[in-house]
């Protein structure tokens, strides 16, 4: 990540990291699932289609617009009650890294009321 300006990062006991010296293309940033991520990352703003999503085990696959397939499950879909998808559906999402790899998290339906 480039920055006009110094930037220090020291990890304190208990894995808190303490930030100093923010530049303006720092001022957004925040924590993310193991990482610091600058807002304007890229993840946050994929977009993608349904390839399938079987409702009974709660999970399925997006492919997402640069061509890869990436796993989706129910409990990342953003809504209430029953979540699930329908393949064929456009969605936007998050990219997550997992011990497992790659999830779509926080998923929403393009389009939907």
């Amino acid at each position: 990540m480039a920055a006009s300006g110094s930037t220090s990062v020291a990890l304190l006991a208990g894995g808190v990291i303490l930030i100093s010296a923010f530049t303006s293309s720092l001022l957004a940033s925040w924590w993310n699932g193991g990482e610091v991520v600058a807002a304007g990352d890229a993840r946050g703003s994929d977009e993608g289609v349904v390839k399938w999503f079987n409702v009974a085990k709660g999970f399925g696959f997006i492919t997402v617009d640069n061509g890869a397939d990436i796993f989706v499950h129910f409990r990342d879909i953003r809504g209430k009650g029953h979540r699930s998808l329908t393949a064929g559906q456009r969605v936007a999402f998050e990219i997550k890294e997992t011990d497992k790899g790659p999830q779509a998290h926080e998923v929403t339906v393009i389009g939907a009321e």
